[in-house]
């Protein structure tokens, strides 16, 4: 209820003007959603360099709106369960 509460409810606490990609996406993160037997029936592929996030199916994005308060939320809930969200080029 957290993540579903950050992707869905962030965006609507501002007055948003507009939003802008880079449009690198290149994701890094995934949230898979699981049914009773285990298997992914959908999934949002995230991009944090670019802030950009795409789902399959794509109509689970139609009632989505993300703006730029959206990508620091999701970063912070992902870094509080231990998963990174940048790239780190090893050496």
């Amino acid at each position: 209820s957290e993540l579903t509460d950050i992707i869905y409810n962030t965006c609507e606490k501002y007055n948003i003007g507009f939003v802008s990609t880079s449009g690198c996406f290149f994701p890094r993160n995934a949230i898979l959603l699981y049914d009773e037997n285990d298997h992914i029936f959908a999934y949002f592929e995230i991009c944090f360099e670019c802030s950009a996030i795409e789902s399959s199916p794509r109509k689970m994005l139609e009632p989505l709106e993300t703006c730029e308060y959206l990508y620091p939320e999701l970063e912070k809930f992902f870094k509080s369960k231990g998963v990174s969200t940048q790239f780190i080029e090893r050496k």
